[in-house]
């Protein structure tokens, strides 16, 4: 399996290696922040930006790779050479963060085999000295001649030499002198060019011995460096796994897993309403006047009659005195439901009527790279969930329906006093976007009404700025929802987990609970258009521990062979033993020992004596909102 290496020259973690797996799911984010995957000493080494460099794979070619600068304030070197924006990095590149920063390798293992680097070739010209070049000398030629007698003075049988004769004879002898001059000044010079180039070729010699020697001592230091090289990765390997092991049988502690994703989980504001689609209006909960009258009542079995006060709904056109207001539901079969209109107001007197929406806190968690993050449904589309309005009571004025269409002449109303549990209950069960009557007329379930987030914005912890976010979809089994928000840079996203989870398992919640205290920070405007300074919530959350008290499964076997099955009415949780998390936490991300996502904090239900239980959803959940899952297998 390929995977990348970053091995650390230099700072800190020197001799240390970290390894990403191929392809890469997210971009190697580089900087002191520690939700970078390649986080550096926020202390010991602060020429590293917070959010320094970013190292990231061709979709179109996995073999290429990018490191980009991220703005920082000390720049980033490849090779000694700073760059600016993206530039192109290969293996065995070497990138340093900021001037004499920490220094890292970036490498691939292993190597696939158009990046290995050219054979280096070590080679030369062979100087072979010229042949010594010889110099001949002609023998003398000996002189013979013969004398005659000139004179009358000269002695019989010798010869008489004249002056011209002695003359002759001296110039002969100077030209052989100069001959033989010549001749040894030329073997000199040939000496001398023979020794020149004799000590040239003995200098020649001892160089090349000098460089063949040193180039041996070179490729002896190199693979005594490449020993040491695998001898070193081979020992950070096994490193590795000791600790990937070690973690594995300890896991992380609560600290550790609140200071890794704390910049994961994030705090959600919301505030939505009901709107009639076609119109964009939003939806209100009708209301009817009800004035005291007071009629004589015959009894059946005295036969006398006396006066008594009953409450009558005020219609239009009617002149009474108005004793209260009572919220509105209309009925067919069980079906019970609020009486909704378009209306925001009683036509006759003015008294408004309440809204359909909602508006709270919650949390949730980043699952992606690029801005996907997970929340509850109750959360992010809570008109799909059952209604927590204050408006639904009673006593209240129904009306009831003897058919589906609920016209003029199949309909009755009638006061329902607050005692009928029946009523409650099925009032409680109301989801606003399953209502069929609009107006009292039928519209069935359709796309006419539906909720629409007005505000639903994202702050990560130690920040003031929210960030708008987005419905993308939410689950039609599970209280699970996935929300969308655009930002520049990529984040850091929690780990889902493929582990099961048993009964007793270490369990930690991070979230944003109302219940604690709420901090804040006052910030002047530089803005001249907008000159008055603001007060910003900064949230930050709360880490709880506890554990996994019981598994509760909607439908499961008890064995393979049985038939029989058992199941919780409250569908598929994971019961914790965690209660100082409430209101404001749902959607929060619970975490095992090893810091992966098992659930995803729900609920909470408790007993008449006040003891309290917490719940969340398995994460299965969320993963198959990830993925597009077939309806039928």
């Amino acid at each position: 399996m390929e995977r990348i290496l970053i091995k650390h020259l230099k700072g800190s973690k020197a001799n240390q290696i970290e390894i990403f797996p191929l392809p890469l799911t997210t971009e190697i984010s580089f900087g002191r922040d520690q939700a970078a995957q390649v986080a550096f000493d926020a202390l010991k080494e602060d020429v590293v930006s917070r959010s320094h460099a970013r190292l990231s794979q061709d979709a179109a070619n996995p073999a290429q790779f990018t490191l980009a600068d991220l703005g920082s304030r000390n720049g980033t070197y490849v090779n000694g050479k700073r760059i600016a924006g993206s530039v192109r990095i290969d293996p065995g590149d070497v990138i340093e963060f900021g001037t004499n920063g920490p220094q890292v390798q970036f490498d691939i293992d292993p190597r696939p085999a158009n990046l290995a680097p050219a054979t280096r070739m070590i080679g030369g010209q062979t100087v072979v000295p010229a042949a010594t070049r010889e110099s001949r000398l002609a023998p003398a030629t000996a002189m013979s001649g013969k004398t005659s007698a000139t004179g009358a003075g000269a002695e019989s049988g010798k010869p008489n030499v004249g002056k011209a004769t002695v003359e002759r004879m001296i110039e002969t002898s100077k030209g052989k002198d100069r001959k033989v001059f010549a001749n040894v000044a030329i073997i000199v010079v040939a000496l001398v060019l023979v020794g020149g180039a004799l000590l040239g070729y003995l200098r020649y010699r001892d160089n090349l011995r000098v460089q063949q020697q040193e180039q041996a001592q070179k490729a002896a230091l190199e693979a005594q460096l490449q020993k040491q090289k695998a001898e070193l990765e081979a020992a950070n390997k096994k490193n590795a796994e000791n600790q990937k092991e070690l973690a594995g049988k300890i896991g992380m502690t609560p600290a550790e897993i609140a200071r890794k994703y704390d910049r994961s989980t994030v705090h959600i504001d919301l505030n939505w309403k009901l709107m009639q689609t076609g119109t964009g209006k939003v939806l209100f909960h009708q209301e009817a006047a009800v004035c005291k009258e007071q009629v004589r009542v015959r009894d059946k079995k005295t036969g006398k009659t006396s006066v008594q006060e009953v409450l009558v709904r005020r219609l239009q056109g009617m002149n009474c005195k108005v004793a209260a207001y009572l919220p509105m539901y209309i009925s067919f079969g069980k079906h019970i439901e609020p009486y909704m209109n378009t209306l925001d107001r009683d036509p006759v007197d003015g008294h408004p009527y309440q809204a359909v929406g909602g508006s709270g806190e919650a949390t949730g968690f980043v699952v992606t790279g690029d801005g996907f993050i997970l929340t509850n449904r109750h959360v992010a589309a809570a008109w799909q969930t059952r209604y927590e309005g204050a408006d639904l009571t009673l006593p209240g004025w129904f009306v009831f329906c003897s058919d589906q269409s609920c016209g003029p002449g199949s309909r009755k109303e009638m006061l329902i006093g607050a005692d009928n549990k029946a009523f409650a209950q099925e009032v409680s069960q109301w989801v606003p976007a399953n209502t069929s009557y609009l107006g009292g007329e039928y519209v069935g379930v359709t796309h006419s009404l539906d909720g629409v987030n007005e505000i639903l914005d994202v702050k990560f912890a130690d920040t003031s700025q929210p960030i708008r976010a987005k419905l993308v979809s939410f689950s039609q089994e599970a209280d699970v929802a996935l929300i969308k928000i655009d930002v520049p840079s990529a984040l850091a996203p929690v780990k889902l987990s493929d582990d099961p989870v048993n009964q007793g398992d270490q369990v930690t919640v991070l979230g944003y609970p109302a219940v604690s205290k709420t901090q804040y920070v006052a910030q002047k405007s530089a803005d001249i258009f907008h000159p008055q300074s603001s007060i910003s919530e900064v949230p930050q959350p709360t880490a709880s521990t506890g554990t996994v008290q019981r598994l509760l499964n909607s439908s499961a076997k008890v064995s393979e062979t049985s038939l029989m099955t058992y199941f919780s009415s409250e569908g598929d949780y994971l019961e914790l033993g965690i209660n100082t998390t409430g209101p404001g936490n749902s959607g929060g991300p619970v975490f095992n020992s090893k810091g992966e996502v098992v659930g995803i904090f729900d609920a909470s239900w408790s007993d008449y004596a006040g003891t309290r239980v917490t719940a969340a959803l398995p994460i299965r959940y969320g993963k198959e909102l990830l993925h597009i899952q077939p309806a039928i297998q």
